[in-house]
């Protein structure tokens, strides 16, 4: 049986895994395109992770696509894999088939080479576990030796075997991000094994990281508040943070996250990307203490910008609030108080506060004091007189101040306000 839609990839996707299959074919390999491409065809949702197999020496095959497409080759030797990096920007990873063991619960796997049946079994989910050939004799044929095609018609998410989130409990994590996703549902039998794996305290027996890396996919989905309150059944939440709960408040921010995220380019056209995995991150910490944070960051081993971020949004008090809710604050004033802030910080701050005040402000920030420019520097004040060492960046900061708060218009008001502070040092 030929995979459904498979001429629905582009035509120069096609004509790619056409003459990627004939160079095998020419090298005696079969290859094959695999995982979540062959999933999302059937659904019709688009997805561009070429993921191929090789029955054979994958890196010797990445080698020879490499120099027959003009192609930028990463290998991993060690791992039997390679990413091919096409001149029109496509990316393709390419690994020879292999069989997995565990030795413990919970330890990475142990690889050896095998055949497309071995890599196909080793996988999380039987919807993720189909393949087509991309040989020239059977092109396009589905391979699906665990009834994935029917559990996708039956729209269930069913592990490959019985100790499948024992081996790997971060599988947990991946099922209900699937389920979430695609709104399916995981299958009884597998949710019965979710639930012994957690009798037996299964993350605990894999390494934080690769909990946080499964989070970050999470939180990169597109409104992942569901994604989470099904994990709080599930799992509970304790396996993150001993203190972790999902409270009408935090829940409450998530949504206005979402509604912030939808509306952000038109309310702030002008201000750089921000990262909204990590907005949603802090939603779900925010009900935690800073020693609980810090004891979080250590945990996963965040990076110092990401620590940064989650503190100083932390050491903002009820006081911070208060002063920025208050009448007849001048932009000066405003912009002092937020221009150390990152965006995501800001944003969230904005999403937080139910004080109309303080969401004006913020947006008078973003969209108009963080735009503001001056029309001289420290160049011009050093042709002035003033040295690098008698607080020349002081002054400017008087001058900006001035300038947001409206009462300097022009380079020539500027300058004679300049003149005046050099002049009263």
């Amino acid at each position: 049986m030929l995979v459904k839609n498979l001429n629905n990839l582009p035509r120069d996707i096609l004509r790619l895994f056409s003459q990627i299959g004939k160079i095998a074919q020419e090298n005696n390999c079969r290859v094959f395109v695999v995982g979540g491409v062959i999933r999302d065809l059937y659904l019709g949702r688009e997805n561009f992770d070429f993921d191929i197999i090789v029955e054979g020496d994958g890196i010797a095959l990445a080698k020879i696509l490499a120099d027959k497409f003009k192609a930028k080759l990463v290998d991993h030797e060690q791992f039997c894999t390679a990413a091919l990096f096409m001149p029109n920007g496509i990316k393709i990873d390419i690994a020879t088939a292999r069989k997995e063991t565990y030795e413990h619960p919970g330890a990475l796997p142990k690889v050896t080479p095998g055949s497309i049946e071995d890599d196909l079994l080793r996988r999380d989910f039987s919807i993720n576990a189909m393949a087509a050939s991309l040989n020239p004799e059977d092109f396009g044929e589905l391979i699906d030796f665990s009834d994935g095609l029917n559990d996708l018609k039956k729209k269930v998410i069913r592990v490959l075997h019985d100790l499948s989130f024992i081996d790997d409990p971060t599988r947990i994590l991946r099922a209900i991000r699937f389920e979430q996703r695609l709104k399916f549902r995981i299958e009884d039998h597998s949710l019965k094994l979710i639930k012994e794996a957690l009798k037996h305290h299964a993350f605990e027996t894999i390494k934080p990281p690769r909990i946080w890396r499964e989070l970050i996919l999470i939180l990169y989905e597109k409104s992942p508040k569901k994604y989470f309150m099904r994990i709080a059944g599930v799992c509970d939440l304790r396996f993150i943070h001993p203190k972790l709960r999902l409270n009408r408040d935090t829940l409450r921010l998530f949504d206005a996250i979402d509604k912030l995220l939808v509306s952000y380019e038109k309310l702030y056209p002008h201000n750089e990307p921000v990262e909204n995995w990590f907005l949603y991150f802090m939603a779900l910490t925010d009900a935690l203490k800073r020693s609980e944070i810090k004891y979080l960051a250590e945990r996963f081993n965040l990076k110092k910008d990401q620590r940064d971020r989650l503190y100083s949004f932390k050491n903002l008090n009820r006081n911070f609030f208060n002063f920025l809710g208050k009448n007849n604050l001048q932009p000066s004033q405003v912009y002092v108080m937020l221009e150390h802030l990152s965006y995501e910080t800001i944003l969230i701050l904005r999403a937080k506060s139910e004080n109309k005040i303080i969401k004006k402000r913020i947006d008078d920030f973003l969209n108009i004091y963080d735009k503001v420019k001056l029309s001289i520097n420290g160049d011009y004040l050093a042709e002035l007189g003033v040295s690098l060492d008698s607080g020349f960046k002081k002054i400017l900061d008087k001058i900006f101040y001035k300038k947001l708060d409206g009462e300097l218009q022009t380079k020539e008001e500027e300058i004679e306000y300049a003149r005046k502070l050099i002049d009263n040092q």
